[in-house]
Order: C-alpha cells, then sequence, then structure tokens
C-alpha cells in the first residue's frame, strides 16, 4: 500500500489476496494490527509468520 501523503510506503501484510492490516518492527518482534477481526485460524498464520519475519530481520 503506498501513502501518497507521507513520503513512504507502509508495511502491510495480505489476507486472500486483499490488504488485511500493518505490521512493524520493533523490540526484536514484528507487530502487526488488522484492519478488521480476523478469524481465529487467519490470526494464528499471521502470527507465525510475523515470527518468521522477525527471525529473518537484520537490525
Amino acid at each position: 500500500m503506498f501513502a501518497r501523503n507521507i513520503p513512504q510506503s507502509v508495511p502491510t501484510f495480505l489476507v486472500d489476496g486483499q490488504v488485511a492490516g500493518t505490521w512493524r518492527y520493533a523490540a526484536g518482534e514484528v507487530r502487526w494490527e488488522s484492519f478488521h477481526p480476523l478469524d481465529r485460524a487467519v490470526e494464528r498464520e499471521v502470527a507465525a509468520e510475523a515470527g518468521r519475519l522477525a527471525a529473518f530481520h537484520v537490525e
């Protein structure tokens, strides 16, 4: 997602091909926030992916 009113893009994540929320890396972890409530199974998948991304992230 690209916001024209700010100079940088906002990190987002997709669920079933749709932009579903934003994420940021802080304090050694990926913190995410969805735009709308997600099914529990989808929340688990997003949380697992966030953990994998945090492990991959290099400070």
